[in-house]
């Protein structure tokens, strides 16, 4: 993190002539910097529908690192409403840094949409990285029926990482009727 003023990276997002790549690494350098005056512009940038989806990433992530609460009541928001179910799994990992039950929550209410194509895997690596994190996913994904496809899926991911474990890997075996 440089010292000094870091006004600077604040007119380069605010900017509406800045081309999409330099607004991309402006957010990420806002978020490792924790500037909390883009606050605003990552709200405003993960809401927008018309915004490029890498930007739209990168303020999920940016607001998963500044950790505020507006930031964790956007995020909670945007893991469970009507945007695109990569940006629903984004906000749900970065979630997972702020709140473990809320985004344990809102990947319970993700993963049984999960279709063949989707990647779950940052998704359940939020999970797997973080104490009790596969725990508190299981016991959310108690209450759900998820598809044998999405189970199967879930289960595959885990296991190409090295991963087995019991709550979780017992709740998508039973999903994905495979016995343990």
């Amino acid at each position: 993190r440089p010292s000094g003023d870091l006004s600077s990276i604040e007119k380069l997002l605010h900017n509406p002539k800045s081309p999409a790549d330099v607004r991309l690494a402006t957010i990420r350098l806002a978020a490792i910097w924790k500037v909390p005056a883009v606050v605003d512009e990552l709200l405003t940038t993960v809401a927008d529908d018309r915004a490029d989806l890498n930007l739209r990433e990168a303020a999920i992530d940016g607001l998963a690192a500044l950790g505020d609460a507006r930031a964790k009541a956007t995020l909670t928001e945007s893991a469970s409403k009507a945007m695109p179910k990569s940006l629903r799994g984004r906000s749900a990992a970065a979630l997972a840094k702020l709140d473990l039950g809320a985004a344990a929550e809102a990947a319970a209410n993700i993963l049984p949409q999960t279709s063949s194509i989707d990647d779950v895997g940052p998704l359940l690596d939020a999970f797997l990285t973080r104490k009790g994190g596969p725990e508190r996913l299981a016991t959310a994904l108690a209450s759900q029926t998820l598809t044998p496809d999405a189970a199967k899926l879930a289960l595959r991911y885990m296991y190409s990482v090295g991963r087995s474990d019991a709550a979780l890997s017992d709740v998508f075996g039973k999903s994905a009727g495979i016995g343990t």
